[in-house]
């Protein structure tokens, strides 16, 4: 785990309330890894003769994020040095997963607030009145080592066009994990840095629960030559909680696929949000959960030709409950060689068109 914290404490080692005999001082909170069971660790020097009641208030805000942590009570301090540590002061989450994730040790990422402020009430000749001594710590959590990327390896020249991305995890929680695996272009003198925050995604796959993922057919073709960095975030219900650093792969290759992207993984076209042209030979790999009973599904291979469409031929297929794999055999002697083709059919009264385009791997 790495941790960058940046504190600001003013008057060099504590925070004092103007008018107030209080001295709020977080200066304990510097250089530690902040998490729920250190954020009391900060001293409250009262220089009133006497005991003195007063309100704290703190809150760890997450930033550019809903998520935070704060409490609310009400303290009795003694004269001098008061250390908040051990206090029995209730914890309120944001949300039920914030707080399991963080009693199990993690943060999420990114940067953080963390204030804390005390109130007393004042009397003078004007009146009552509130007086309030704040103070604040800003930090940022830099999950860089809950996951690493695995294959393809950092500056790899790969063959496949659709290739298994892989990487490690490490956290308690990595069961309960979902990923969010980003794949662009770089161009030349880019940064790996630079290309997957500034460029368009190639491959932006979200809500994957596995630790491995062939290239989608949902995903744009990726080109020989083209260099490309990706990466991978973690999150915990919706809450980011790691990032991989970044790793670069170019595929090089001298045979077919270098001309054509075939499509080899099975597309879920029910799941899918935009229609993907699929680059085929032989076969048209789908895939799809079926609610229902088992059924035979007609479908109909369609040409499109200069914006009309052309029926070429019939076939069928049978579904079964569950999660069906299919590999659609093409009748090739109908089909014509680099030509924009539909398979066209129903399920459960919803109708489908997955564009596909033919390649004659002879004619290659």
């Amino acid at each position: 785990m790495v941790r960058s914290l940046y504190f600001l404490v003013l008057f060099f080692c504590c925070v004092r309330g103007y008018g107030s005999g209080l001295t709020l001082s977080l200066g304990a909170l510097t250089g530690t890894d902040l998490n729920i069971r250190n954020m009391m660790s900060y001293d409250v020097i009262s220089n009133y003769p006497g005991d003195k009641t007063v309100r704290v208030q703190g809150k760890l805000q997450f930033r550019n994020t809903r998520h935070s942590v704060s409490y609310t009570a009400e303290i009795v301090l003694r004269p001098g040095v008061n250390h908040m540590a051990g206090r029995n002061i209730r914890l309120q989450y944001s949300s039920p997963d914030l707080q399991r994730l963080l009693e199990s040790g993690m943060m999420p990422a990114g940067a953080y607030e963390y204030c804390v402020t005390l109130s007393e009430q004042q009397r003078s000749q004007e009146g009552n009145g509130q007086q309030e001594t704040q103070d604040c710590v800003f930090g940022n959590n830099d999950e860089l080592f809950i996951i690493e990327l695995d294959y393809p390896e950092d500056g790899a020249k790969i063959k496949e066009f659709t290739p298994q991305l892989v990487w490690l995890v490490n956290s308690p929680l990595a069961g309960q994990l979902q990923y969010r695996v980003k794949v662009a272009e770089q161009q030349p003198k880019q940064s790996k840095i630079s290309a997957i925050q500034r460029n368009n995604f190639v491959l932006d796959y979200k809500y994957h629960t596995a630790n491995a993922l062939s290239y989608p057919v949902t995903g744009r073709p990726l080109r020989a030559g083209q260099p490309y960095v990706w990466t991978v975030d973690a999150y915990y219900n919706n809450i980011l909680v790691g990032t991989a650093a970044p790793w670069t792969f170019t595929i090089v290759t001298d045979s077919v696929e270098k001309v054509i992207p075939f499509s080899r993984s099975y597309y879920d076209f029910a799941g899918s949000r935009q229609a993907v042209e699929l680059q085929v030979s032989d076969t048209v790999k789908l895939k799809y959960n079926h609610t229902g009973g088992a059924a035979k599904i007609a479908y109909t291979v369609v040409l499109q030709d200069k914006g009309e469409e052309k029926d070429v031929y019939n076939s069928e297929t049978e579904l079964v409950t569950g999660w069906n794999y299919k590999d659609l055999v093409l009748q090739r002697g109908k089909l014509k060689y680099n030509k924009p083709y539909l398979l066209r059919f129903s399920i459960d009264g919803k109708s489908y068109k997955i564009p596909f385009r033919y390649y004659n791997i002879n004619k290659l």
